[in-house]
């Protein structure tokens, strides 16, 4: 299972497997390589696009990767569980902030943020729309 070698160095990590992934190990897959492919943005001009379409994905599954999540915790006997951060939503708003696409930003962040996502989503919200009432004011002059 992806659980097992999540915390393994990159080199370690399977390239390849032949049997399916369920929802919790395909979650677990796209973390690693949104981490992976974001690190490539300087030599790879691609890189920034490829990890938005990666992110894309990851979010396309939160949902069914939600549940995957609580189901191992309760599985292993954790009762309450609590979600991680996710990488997919974390990785999109940090590339979105810096193209300064703050609505979008905070859309993100609150969707993240009511799916139960750990993240820093609130301090998120609130800097993003700082910058957005900056803006409007530089507009004006």
């Amino acid at each position: 299972m992806l659980f097992d070698i999540f915390f393994k160095k990159e080199e370690e990590v399977p390239q390849s497997s032949s049997r399916k992934l369920d929802d919790f190990d395909r979650h677990l897959e796209l973390t690693l390589k949104i981490g992976e492919t974001y690190k490539k943005r300087v030599s790879d001009p691609d890189a920034i696009q490829k990890t938005v379409d990666l992110c894309f994905k990851q979010i396309a599954l939160s949902e069914k990767s939600k549940q995957a999540w609580i189901k191992e915790d309760k599985e292993i006997g954790i009762l309450e569980s609590t979600l991680p951060m996710h990488k997919g939503y974390t990785q999109l708003c940090i590339i979105l902030e810096k193209d300064k696409k703050f609505n979008e930003v905070i859309a993100f962040a609150n969707k993240a943020k009511d799916q139960g996502w750990n993240g820093d989503w609130d301090k998120r919200i609130s800097r993003c729309r700082k910058k957005i009432i900056i803006n409007k004011k530089h507009d004006k002059y």
